[in-house]
């Protein structure tokens, strides 16, 4: 990781994964070389497909890039940011079956996640 160019994107968000708190999380020291920082996660990923650097890239926006073969697995220990994520259905509807069983389905992933299962 010491040589790989590290794509940075500008986040005024908090939940927003930083290299730092990769390497931190990771027990990993480094700060890469030729960094590159860009003001959208657009911007990243087009330099990431271009072979320009390594990017942290959220699975949700880089699943069909990797399926399709754009992007490649770096280094396979995800990062998983604390408070990054949230559950939410809408206030005035009730709750269906389908999606109380989603929603445990989803806890029991995290606890899996977090227990390193």
């Amino acid at each position: 990781m010491a040589k790989a160019t590290l794509l940075h994107v500008e986040a005024e968000d908090e939940c927003w994964p930083r290299w730092d708190q990769y390497f931190e999380a990771m027990g990993l020291s480094g700060s890469g070389q030729g960094n590159r920082t860009f003001s959208n996660y657009v911007q990243a990923t087009q330099a990431a497909i271009a072979g320009m650097g390594v990017m942290l890239g959220w699975v949700s926006n880089s699943s069909d890039l990797l399926r399709q073969g754009q992007l490649a697995v770096f280094r396979n220990q995800p990062l998983f940011p604390d408070g990054a994520f949230h559950l939410v259905r809408p206030k005035h509807k009730d709750e269906k079956a389908e999606a109380t069983t989603l929603a445990r389905h989803l806890h029991r992933c995290v606890a899996d996640v977090s227990s390193g299962k």
